[in-house]
């Protein structure tokens, strides 16, 4: 059933938005979920409109070369942003922005209430400091921020706003930190857009407050938030990074069943493969290159001889030898 209501809204189109975008990985996941689409439907499912692309945004230059290559790359045709955002605080006269950073040069105060603070700092953008259009990276002109004309698409938003302020190895200021500005004008934008429905990634630590209180005090009490703590070791992956994906959909305007459960029954299994995982084979290792690498590749010889003694002979083992360890330890 869900696979059905899946096909059916990509058959009507999903025009995606994304913020904090990074290389913006949204994408890559928006190509993999038509082509697991298309791999039940066969040649049919090809003709159907499925996701757009409609803008990306990232402050970061490297991200930005990412986002630009992409909206021109032959191989992304189907998937093509339409416009390119950078700084937010274009999306604000500079008038508007001066009055928000006086704001926080007032009450960014140690004891002061996180929710009250943010919710001063958005006032004067919901009063009207949006620009309607803003720069773009691949126009020579402002472009709207948001789609005008969807032609009964769905419109889904993803952001992954900075953890910094939240991060256990930030300076943990919270609502009160140095990416208040930036956090307060996309949750106005979002407001304003009138999309439904948001993907939401950050932190474990960072509150849903941030985002439900802004979207009950300026929107609507239909707002809903569902919870995804996620890290990779749930998928057999060794690598620790616990995340937090929300989903935030307004339940006025469309329907969500899902929950963590749900997830962890279709997508969390085991790996055939777990443990130490590499990516490439040391034997072409610089004879110049440091004692802590070629100690490891001696260890990592060892452990394949050990593997090898106990199972198959003909089992390749493959390694990494330019990552760090963990704490300067050789695992």
């Amino acid at each position: 059933d869900m696979l059905s209501v899946l096909q059916k809204n990509l058959q009507q189109g999903v025009t995606m938005i994304t913020r904090f975008s990074g290389i913006d990985s949204p994408c890559l996941a928006a190509r993999a979920i038509e082509e697991a689409c298309s791999a039940h439907e066969g040649n049919r499912f090809a003709a159907t409109k499925g996701f757009r692309m409609h803008s990306s945004g990232d402050r970061d230059k490297n991200c930005l070369k990412c986002l630009t290559a992409f909206a021109h790359d032959e191989d992304w045709v189907r998937h093509q942003r339409e416009h390119v955002f950078t700084d937010l605080r274009s999306a604000v006269t500079p008038e508007w922005l001066a009055e928000m950073e006086h704001f926080c040069e007032e009450h960014r105060k140690p004891g002061t209430d996180e929710w009250t603070f943010m919710k001063g700092l958005m006032a004067p953008v919901m009063q009207g400091g949006l620009l309607k259009d803003v720069p773009c990276a691949l126009h020579d002109c402002d472009c709207p921020v948001d789609p005008i004309s969807d032609d009964g698409r769905i419109r889904v938003h993803v952001a992954g706003p900075p953890c910094v302020d939240w991060s256990r190895r930030g300076k943990r200021q919270h609502a009160l930190g140095a990416t208040a500005i930036p956090h307060a004008i996309w949750m106005a934008q979002f407001i304003k857009s009138g999309v439904h429905v948001m993907l939401h990634e950050n932190t474990p630590d960072y509150p849903c407050w941030m985002i439900e209180k802004p979207l009950h005090e300026y929107g609507s009490k239909h707002w809903r938030i569902e919870r995804f703590p996620l890290c990779p070791t749930l998928f057999g992956v060794p690598s620790r990074r616990k995340r937090r994906y929300t989903v935030v959909w307004n339940s006025a305007k469309v329907n969500f069943h899902g929950s963590f459960k749900d997830f962890v029954n279709i997508f969390v299994t085991e790996c055939e493969l777990r443990g130490d995982i590499f990516f490439r084979s040391g034997e072409d290792l610089s004879p110049l290159a440091s004692v802590t690498n070629q100690t490891a590749l001696v260890m990592y010889k060892d452990s394949v001889l050990e593997q090898q003694a106990k199972s198959r002979k003909d089992i390749g083992y493959i390694c990494d030898l330019n990552q760090r360890p963990p704490h300067g330890r050789l695992d």
